[in-house]
């Protein structure tokens, strides 16, 4: 105890030689103070004094150059050199004197200086934030990420704005190791984390990777999170990462064996494994209650894409469509099969077009190389009074290898 006593002591100690020593070199070429400017001071506390130097500090915050120390008013340094001098505790005074007066002259002083500081003061943000950002600056992610555990454990008020960086720090070396020893902790920001790291579009590629370097399994969200990393993949698509991470959540396959079989299961609130629909004004795409049937009520001359999925390629498989009904004459339904990459213009794998009095149809997909296939349901009608309704029975994507499963 003695011994941690003596090293915070020594720490306070060079913090406050090396402020005293620019206060004394800046006090020899500084006016001196008009009489009753001492008087009044004089009067104030310590206490009042820092609050009163902390204040402008803030102050002189709000308007930033880039690049550049914060320019902090001669008559602020004033009243926290007054506040040293009335109290050499006054952490928050010797913070303003640090930036003011050292940062300026000696960079690797005030740096060696506020990490003193941060240790002597845990819920001082300012100090922990230039600390942050002098961390990130120095490629040192490690201890950015450390401080800002310790400023978002103390400091609500700060966690959805501190998150987008705390988020891209992860993409420094040293930074997922850092982290998960601090999730390991349950802090209290967790939640406030999750929730911008599923939705940083920036970040959302390393995802999978940090999970995976940290140990960590989606479980770890909750429901409305995973949901959310599920739909922001699918849209970045990001289908390795998705299918991959979507296939630790249980949650996820209950719907499977009724895909499996061609059924049209809504992959609702971003779950990867369904089918989603679309509609216009010109027509309404649904699957009834009760009903395994897909229903496109479409009005005179309507086109567009009313379904699509995303599935796993395993190998050469068979894709098929059937319909309840034949189609009305004039009227064509599209299926295709494309490689789902990032690009969203890929290589067509297998179409099929039917019209007339076809109620079915089926070919072969080879896909190659490509790890998923994006499948996608159009139609277009002809002019025809009152509009047309198309029932599609079933869409399934089947392996012809024993290896494989339909999907």
């Amino acid at each position: 105890m003695m011994q941690k006593v003596y090293k915070v002591g020594v720490g306070l100690l060079s913090v406050a030689v090396a402020s005293l020593a620019f206060i004394n070199a800046a006090s020899e070429t500084r006016p001196s103070m008009a009489p009753n400017l001492l008087f009044m001071r004089s009067s104030i506390n310590g206490e009042a004094l820092e609050t009163v130097a902390n204040a402008g500090y803030r102050a002189a915050m709000e308007n930033p150059v880039p690049g550049q120390p914060v320019a902090v008013p001669a008559e602020i340094v004033d009243i926290a050199e007054d506040s040293f001098a009335v109290d050499a505790l006054a952490t928050e005074s010797i913070r303003v004197l640090l930036l003011a007066n050292v940062q300026p002259r000696d960079e690797q002083l005030a740096q060696e200086s506020m990490n003193t500081l941060f240790e002597l003061d845990l819920r001082d943000s300012i100090t922990t934030v230039w600390l942050v950002q002098n961390a990130a600056e120095n490629g040192d992610a490690a201890a950015a990420i450390t401080k800002l555990d310790a400023l978002l454990s103390a400091h609500a008020r700060l966690r959805d704005g501190a998150m987008p960086g705390l988020v891209m720090l992860l993409s420094q070396p040293g930074a997922h190791d850092v982290m998960a020893r601090a999730l390991g902790r349950g802090p209290n920001w967790e939640m406030t984390f999750w929730n911008e790291y599923v939705s940083n579009q920036t970040a959302l590629p390393g995802f999978r990777t940090f999970m995976s370097d940290a140990g960590l399994s989606v479980d770890r969200l909750s429901s409305d999170q995973r949901r959310a990393l599920y739909e922001n993949l699918r849209e970045a698509r990001l289908f390795d990462d998705l299918f991959a991470l979507a296939a630790e959540d249980p949650d996820l396959r209950a719907g499977d064996g009724a895909l499996t079989e061609g059924e049209f299961v809504e992959g609702d609130d971003g779950n990867p494994f369904g089918w989603s629909f679309a509609s216009s004004g010109t027509f309404a795409t649904r699957v009834p209650r009760g009903s395994d049937d897909l229903m496109i009520d479409a009005r005179s001359e309507a086109r567009g894409t009313v379904a699509g999925r995303v599935v796993e390629a395993r190998g050469p498989s068979t894709l098929s469509i059937s319909l309840v009904n034949p189609l009305p004459e004039g009227t064509v339904l599209d299926l295709e099969a494309t490689c789902a990459a990032i690009e969203r213009t890929s290589e067509v794998l297998g179409e099929i077009e039917l019209r007339g009095e076809q109620v079915s149809g089926s070919t072969v997909v080879e896909p190659g190389d490509c790890a998923h296939i994006e499948l996608a349901l159009s139609f277009v009608t002809r002019e025809v009074p009152g509009g047309e309704q198309i029932v599609v029975d079933h869409i399934s994507l089947r392996p012809n290898q024993a290896q494989g499963r339909a999907q």
